[in-house]
């Protein structure tokens, strides 16, 4: 059932629990948005943003006036289930599961993909964007695994997902699937599917039956006693931010974009598009709506009001922001301010509610495995496979990497096998390079956006790269309407992805007329797309052969990428 409190109810019990107390320095009231407006100003010196969820873990929902302790200023999170019936404590179908993704203390806590975000960093800078959220499991002597999300099961055969303990709920795994229990980064137990609930100080590393059958072909299945460490990427838009996304310590999913550079974007198709066909979430609905963003002072505001989104996303311009963000609303609204208690009281419990806290000196920011260094996820030295490039690749893995054709999030692994997935994320960073504009602005400019894009999806995986790669026409998937993301690519496959890609980058003429003995064995679908990429020299063959059917290194792709951005600048 929905959990509403009645408003004069959930004002009397904010006032009843929280005592009355001075304003923090630096935090203040007032108002100026839409109608009935509550705004909290903050100086972020000394702090920074925490998320707090529901007192039984992830996925429960608990009193707004019991998850504000210590903070000096906080709002209600995102969106969750607040339809569940009796106890809830049913894993996901019947709980206050949480919709979007979550980042505390540099980890992801839920879910990934692309979503419109705030984020803190260890240090209190603020940064609204709409960011690709990426969870890697790095298992030493055995390449890497792209985890499909955090604390939220996919039925699809080939999915890889990772459970934490602060999903306190149980859930129950396919019995073809094998699960991975690791404590201290050490896989200490190896099991079939069946109902878990993830012991405490553990992760649990899930994968489904065609995963397993993916990588067992590689010998690189987990087993006890292997080292699994997780590397978690944070990739906005704008490239200016990037160094605030690579030392993120806290992210909150919000909900429609309101202001990016100063600019109303709420009828922009490239932050909002998913939010169209939800009437309540429309640019013309009229409710109570929770909102955060940046100042042009560098202060935090937090606020709610009640209009359309272009109405308040218009206000907070002319307060001076230049960032904005729309967070749940309706009876999920809630602000509170240090020293003035629930200026808007919650109407329903809260699964997550974003607080402003003091920054704790002695906190060490998470540190990735890829990043090398001395912390807990450093990668040993001397392991099997170690993630630098090839001697005859290196040099032109880091020119890529300086062209930013390289994801941030794939920086190591390089002599593994590259996945459907992360080819697909690699090609849309060519637009960036080669265009000076991202593919969400080309998909844009093609006139696909709304309904149009969100039919770009696949059955078995839902990732906003590979939704806009195939809006863009560069991947098509399976005639069963897969996209099997986790398949290592295979040349050819990667040959018509390349020549797609090079049809909306720019004209590169053939020089060359190559010849291989394998030509018969070249899928007909496939057959151009060979012919473009070896003619142009973007792809090579080795020893007469093209071999088709083999499958592509991160290495050679970064290289691949290199040759396309070479071709595209040399027409």
């Amino acid at each position: 059932m929905k959990r509403f409190l009645s408003l004069a109810l959930a004002a009397a019990m904010a006032l009843a629990l929280i005592p009355a107390a001075h304003a923090a320095s630096g935090v203040t009231t007032g108002s100026g948005v839409a109608s009935g407006s509550k705004l909290v100003y903050v100086d972020m010196t000394g702090r920074t943003g925490d998320v707090v969820t529901g007192a039984a873990g992830l996925h429960t929902d608990t009193a707004a006036s019991s998850m504000v302790t210590g903070s000096v200023a906080a709002i209600n999170g995102g969106f969750f289930n607040s339809y569940y019936s009796g106890a809830g404590n049913v894993f996901p179908s019947n709980c206050a599961e949480v919709y979007g993704a979550l980042v505390r203390d540099g980890q992801v806590l839920h879910a990934g993909d692309a979503n419109n975000v705030i984020g803190f960093t260890y240090d209190g800078k603020v940064a609204i964007d709409r960011v690709t959220i990426q969870t890697t499991a790095v298992i030493s002597g055995k390449g890497t695994a792209t985890v499909w999300g955090v604390n939220k099961l996919y039925n699809d055969s080939t999915g890889i997902m990772l459970m934490t303990d602060d999903l306190k709920l149980s859930y129950t795994v396919p019995t073809s699937s094998k699960v991975f229990t690791i404590k201290d980064d050490k896989v200490v137990s190896v099991n079939g599917g069946g109902t878990y609930t993830t012991p405490a100080g553990c992760k649990v590393l899930i994968y489904n039956s065609g995963a397993v059958a993916n990588v067992s072909q590689w010998n690189s299945l987990p087993a006890v006693g292997d080292t699994i460490r997780l590397a978690y990427n944070y990739t906005g838009t704008r490239t200016a931010d990037q160094s605030l996304w690579d030392n993120m310590k806290t992210i909150v999913t919000g909900g429609r974009m309101l202001v990016q550079n100063k600019q109303n974007v709420t009828g922009s198709s490239s932050y909002n598009s998913q939010y169209d066909s939800d009437p309540k979430q429309s640019n013309t609905s009229s409710s109570l709506r929770s909102f955060a963003a940046v100042m042009g002072d560098g202060r935090l505001l937090l606020g709610t009001a009640s209009g359309t989104f272009p109405q308040i996303a218009n206000d907070l311009i002319g307060l001076g922001a230049v960032h904005a963000i729309s967070l749940d609303g309706g009876a999920s609204s809630m602000l509170y301010a240090d020293g003035s208690g629930f200026l808007t009281p919650a109407g329903r419990e809260l699964a997550v509610v974003l607080t402003i806290v003091p920054q704790d000196p002695n906190e060490t920011p998470y540190e990735n495995p890829e990043s090398g260094g001395t912390g807990s996820n450093a990668i040993d030295p001397g392991v099997a496979d170690p993630h630098t490039p090839s001697s005859w690749a290196a040099a032109d893995v880091e020119k890529a990497r300086s062209l930013g054709l390289i994801p941030s999030w794939l920086t190591y692994g390089y002599k593994g096998p590259i996945t459907r997935a992360e080819f697909a994320a690699t090609v849309l960073q060519l637009f960036p390079a080669c265009l000076g504009k991202s593919a969400d602005t080309v998909r844009h400019e093609m006139g696909i956006y709304g309904d149009a894009f969100a039919s770009y999806k696949f059955t078995d995986y839902d990732n906003y790269n590979v939704q806009l790669a195939a809006a863009l026409g560069i991947v098509t998937g399976y005639e069963d309407g897969t996209f099997r993301p986790n398949n290592s690519i295979t040349r050819e496959q990667a040959a018509i992805m390349i020549q797609r890609a090079v049809k909306l980058l720019g004209t590169v003429t053939p020089t060359k007329n190559p010849t291989f003995t394998d030509a018969a064995k070249v899928s007909s679908w496939a057959a151009e797309g060979v012919q473009f990429v070896t003619s142009c020299g973007i792809m090579n063959g080795s020893n007469n052969a093209f071999n088709p059917q083999g499958t592509y290194t991160r290495e050679q792709t970064y290289i691949t990428m290199l040759n396309v951005y070479n071709a595209i600048q040399g027409s």
